[in-house]
């Protein structure tokens, strides 16, 4: 770096406070599962009716079958083979939709890229037990970045959306390590890293976007415009791609509602004691972003992924934010961000040094 550079982050501490919140989150995830596996089943399930279930009852069996199916069972559908677009499609409810978030699954194939089966359902479960390695670890950077501790590196690891991502084997938080790990590279200039890890994240999870748009709301710079852009740009390319080459299937825009609607629906079903766990979390996450904003102001460089996040909430459907498995991960980037910034109260976007601009 040229200028003052930014320090060299504290690794000793940064890679000890990872594996204390990786470890943390792991056991919050086992005991999760041990209480709601006669519930939800396992790490990946469909439902009965669901186009994947054929796949998963003929590869893991009966108990993969059940009421209580997620997402993770289009995740497995996809990793069995990533590369095969046509035959991935047959299982999934909306091919365009699952299929953008293709790093996820590519990253399980990798790791056992021989087909299905209880290989591969580990396989996805290291992943994300990585993932949430990669986001704690990226979360103490970014506030070892700002001037705070590296051991908040322990926090995201205990955040509900980040064990409940791992419960159920979805690829949240695997696109929001890569998003916050492309903000801590980005803040210490490197800005080659930086978009790789953007390009990475929004191929995860679309809507990873968000947080690199945020980054550019504080930053207002030539380098966060570009890495606004070009993840964007990529992401857009992807999903064209996908849509002249597989059905769209199932309109994905079931997932978005009108400003405030979903809200208020999740708000009646918590008032009639449906899902209620999705209202602490909400509320609880909601508490964090005022304190966060109060301690750091408009002027802290997390400010913008904030208002982003927060107006993501404002439009996404009562199922996203409502059930207390999807509301954790829907508030997790909002709560890493809040955390960050409690953490950190004085940095600023204008801080001499703290954001000098090397090419790399």
């Amino acid at each position: 770096m040229t200028g003052a550079a930014v320090r060299a982050l504290p690794w000793r501490p940064l890679v000890a406070a990872t594996v204390a919140g990786t470890a943390l989150c792991l056991v919050l995830m086992l005991a999760n599962l041990s209480s709601t596996r006669d519930t939800f089943g396992g790490l990946v399930v469909a439902q009965p009716d669901a186009l994947a279930a054929p796949v998963l009852r003929a590869e893991l069996g009966d108990d993969a079958v059940g009421p209580g199916g997620h997402d993770s069972a289009y995740f497995y559908v996809v990793a069995r083979d990533p590369f095969d677009l046509d035959q991935a499609a047959t299982g999934l409810d909306a091919p365009v939709y699952r299929l953008q978030r293709i790093g996820f699954p590519l990253a399980a194939w990798l790791l056992h890229p021989v087909g299905g089966g209880d290989g591969l359902v580990l396989a996805m479960a290291v992943v994300g037990v990585i993932a949430v390695a990669g986001l704690c670890l990226s979360t103490g950077a970014l506030s070892a970045t700002f001037g705070g501790s590296p051991l908040v590196a322990v926090v995201p690891g205990i955040l509900p959306g980040a064990w409940m991502g791992l419960r159920i084997s979805a690829g949240d938080t695997a696109a929001l390590a890569l998003a916050m790990a492309a903000l801590a590279c980005d803040g210490r200039g490197r800005t080659r890293w930086a978009l790789g890890l953007g390009v990475a994240a929004v191929l995860t999870r679309e809507t990873a976007v968000l947080v690199l748009l945020g980054w550019l709301l504080s930053r207002r710079d030539r380098p966060a415009l570009r890495l606004a852009v070009v993840p964007a740009v990529v992401a857009a390319a992807w999903y064209l791609v996908l849509r002249a080459t597989v059905p769209v299937g199932v309109n994905s825009a079931g997932t978005l509602a009108a400003p405030g609607v979903g809200l208020w629906e999740s708000a009646r079903q918590w008032a009639a004691g449906v899902e209620r766990g999705g209202a602490v979390i909400v509320a609880l996450t909601g508490v964090l972003v005022v304190v966060a904003l109060v301690r750091g102001g408009w002027r802290h460089p997390l400010a913008g992924v904030v208002v982003t996040q927060l107006a993501l909430l404002t439009i996404v459907a009562a199922d996203v934010i409502g059930p207390e498995r999807n509301a954790s991960r829907t508030t997790l980037p909002l709560a890493v961000a809040a955390v960050v910034m409690v953490a950190t109260p004085r940095a600023r976007v204008a801080v001499s040094g703290l954001f000098d601009r090397s090419r790399r």
